[in-house]
């Protein structure tokens, strides 16, 4: 499947509201938005990050430098399956 080139001003226009807008609010209405338009794609998703959050119950706290770490890999994780 092949998806359609993103302008510099769609990008753009995006980020403006993002940051307009509450980050729980814009985060659940681009997911609802994906799941509209894009539902094997979502689910998808959906499951990377799953399962990159799975058995950790357990963990009460983790060092700031690996969380980090973590969130970047999820999120470059995600932009490789959307593109």
């Amino acid at each position: 499947m092949t998806f359609p080139k993103i302008s510099l001003e769609v990008i753009e226009a995006t980020a403006a509201v993002a940051q307009r807008k509450d980050i729980n609010e814009f985060a659940l209405s681009a997911i609802m938005d994906l799941m509209q338009s894009q539902p094997e794609l979502t689910n998808l998703i959906s499951g990377m990050c799953a399962n990159m959050i799975a058995g950790g119950d357990d963990v009460e706290s983790v060092p700031a430098e690996f969380a980090q770490n973590s969130i970047l890999v999820a999120a470059y994780a995600s932009y490789g399956l959307a593109m």
